[in-house]
């Protein structure tokens, strides 16, 4: 079950439209993420950890962007407001953190 939910930020706000679940590397995976905006300017996406993210599209009250896992660990997914002549963006971003974890290996069969 993915629940979104609101964040206010100074006097931007800022909504994440799905929560991040844990994934499996190898192999490397890639999904999509938005954030929409309800005061202010449209937010941006930094990642860290073992993923990348790539922003794709945008329009007047969203960004998307796929997200990219490149290795086991963590990875965080920042979504950043900047400020604009009516709004105070949020300089400390949304952060969502997810768990990469490594495959299982496989046993060898007993002959």
């Amino acid at each position: 079950m993915e629940v979104g939910f609101e964040v206010v930020s100074g006097r931007g706000q800022i909504q994440w439209n799905q929560s991040l679940s844990d994934r499996t590397f190898p192999p490397a995976t890639s999904f999509d993420v938005t954030v929409r905006t309800i005061h202010g300017e449209l937010p941006h996406f930094e990642a860290t950890g073992s993923c990348d993210v790539t922003e794709k599209s945008h329009d007047a009250t969203s960004t998307t962007a796929t997200v990219t896992t490149t290795g086991t660990g963590t990875c965080t997914v920042t979504a950043r407001q900047p400020d604009n002549q009516s709004w105070f963006g949020d300089p400390a971003g949304i952060p969502k953190t997810f768990r990469i974890n490594p495959a299982p290996i496989p046993t060898p069969a007993k002959l």
